[in-house]
């Protein structure tokens, strides 16, 4: 607006004009300009929808305070709360459970003899059938032709294996030292072999070490076998003793 606008509104606004009705004998009555009552009611239009707009922040600020006061009508704490609930869940799967929770469902925990006979390369591993040591056999079997872990019943289940690596003190080994191990599960319903998991990890140096442990979630059907292959490397499994490899599962 230019000076010259603002000065004919100014006129327009001390230009007032008086008049005398039939209705209103003796009085003074004074009558505005149409266009600054325009502008009347748009200012209070405007004050109208600031005081509700204030009055509805209020209003949410007294709401949010009361929903962060009480976790169980806010529906983001309580997915945040089951959030961690699965996290400390999948912690314990990870290793190995409660004692009690994996105790009480299909377990197995099988080791290797401590000597070379049984291990060598493109090879399955034989594994002690017997419950000796640290071997466990619940709900499962062990197939003797098949050297593998029979699944009791369907489900979903933890597989694990580790084993400790080492190469000889008198060995320089001037490139990497491979070993590698292919887990397999063999199905009814699907009756070949398919690897599902893989141990590979490579040692250099003069009497090297590494202690390596791998796990996973499987779903499998009741009768599915449960097997490992040493591809190459079987003359870097520490065999000073029994559980320096071992091969597991349960049901979760």
């Amino acid at each position: 607006m230019n000076s010259a606008s603002v000065q004919n509104f100014e006129a327009a606004i001390a230009e007032m004009y008086t008049q005398n009705t039939d209705g209103f004998a003796g009085e003074t009555v004074t009558v505005l300009p149409p266009h600054y009552q325009k502008v009347k009611r748009q200012e209070m239009c405007l004050r109208l929808v600031t005081l509700l707009f204030l009055m509805s922040c209020a209003a949410a600020y007294f709401l949010t305070l009361h929903v962060r006061s009480d976790p169980s009508t806010n529906p983001v704490l309580q997915h945040t709360a089951g959030s961690s609930q699965k996290q400390v869940s999948s912690s314990q799967l990870c290793t190995g459970g409660t004692l009690a929770s994996v105790q009480s469902k299909p377990n197995a925990l099988v080791t290797s003899p401590s000597n070379r006979e049984t291990l060598s390369d493109n090879s399955i591993v034989q594994w002690y059938s017997e419950k000796i040591g640290l071997v466990t056999l619940k709900g499962f079997t062990y197939d003797q032709d098949a050297q593998a872990l029979v699944v009791p019943q369907y489900g979903s289940y933890y597989i694990y294996t580790g084993m400790n690596l080492q190469l000889a003190a008198s060995t320089c080994a001037k490139n990497n030292q491979t070993f590698e191990m292919h887990v397999l599960t063999h199905r009814p319903s699907y009756p070949k072999d398919k690897e599902f998991m893989v141990v590979k990890e490579s040692i250099m140096g003069c009497g090297g070490y590494r202690t390596v442990y791998l796990g996973q979630v499987m779903l499998l059907e009741k009768g599915a076998l449960l097997k490992a292959k040493i591809i190459s490397g079987s003359n870097m499994v520490q065999t000073t003793k029994d559980y320096s490899i071992y091969f597991g599962a349960y049901l979760i």
